[in-house]
């Protein structure tokens, strides 16, 4: 017996599944930051992840067109929120099964692809009343189940003052990186000292590090 939740989590493994692809396929995607100057060539694009990210997205659409054909409500939003919308109605239809047995066999084999190469880790709720994650790439970003996304620095609530692990896990980086920063004079923040004294980043001071840092990474 399929509930809508197993529909749910069917749609949404497939989902992060796609987008740990998207953050590997390319080139050099797995490290972090400008290549040495006599560094290797780059490898070529992994045809086979771009496969399975198209694979995705069609087995995604096609539960869609047909929850569209045997309800009649047009699909009106992104489909990964028009199938949790229909999660209820999906779990009830015969090809249930069907529909969470697909989804999970090609994010699983998705997620192998992908080596498991993209963390992420829980960033509260969305405006929208989703549950967000932070993913911790080259690239950081904040994204919902309905799809909406951010930049960890946008996330970010200003005024705010975050330890420096959190500051860490916001851009995605280490907590000796956060460290460095503040000892090189490029992050404004309190260092942790003796005493059992915290260190501490602003939120304000943290957004401008994010924006330098990203003009440097990708110059």
């Amino acid at each position: 017996m399929i509930d809508a939740q197993s529909v749910i989590r069917a749609i949404n493994r497939a989902d992060t599944a796609r987008d740990y692809l998207r953050e590997t396929y390319l080139p050099g995607s797995r490290t972090g930051g400008p290549r040495a100057q006599n560094a290797a060539p780059p490898a070529p694009l992994d045809i086979g992840k771009l496969d399975q990210i198209n694979l995705i997205t069609q087995q995604l659409a096609g539960w869609a067109r047909l929850i569209e054909e045997e309800t009649g409500e047009f699909i009106d939003d992104e489909v990964e929120v028009y199938l949790r919308r229909h999660a209820t109605f999906a779990a009830a239809q015969e090809w249930a099964l069907d529909m969470v047995d697909e989804l999970n066999a090609s994010a699983a084999k998705g997620e192998a692809m992908a080596g498991a190469s993209v963390k992420r880790i829980p960033a509260g709720e969305c405006s929208c009343g989703e549950r967000q994650w932070a993913y911790q790439t080259d690239r950081p970003y904040v994204k919902c189940r309905a799809g909406h996304e951010t930049t960890p620095a946008d996330h970010l609530a200003s005024g705010a003052t975050l330890s420096i692990s959190d500051a860490a896990r916001a851009l995605g980086v280490s907590q000796s990186t956060i460290t460095r920063a503040i000892q090189a004079g490029k992050l404004d923040g309190v260092l942790p000292g003796s005493g059992g004294r915290r260190g501490a980043v602003s939120v304000e001071a943290l957004k401008k590090h994010a924006a330098t840092r990203s003009k440097e990474l990708h110059a």
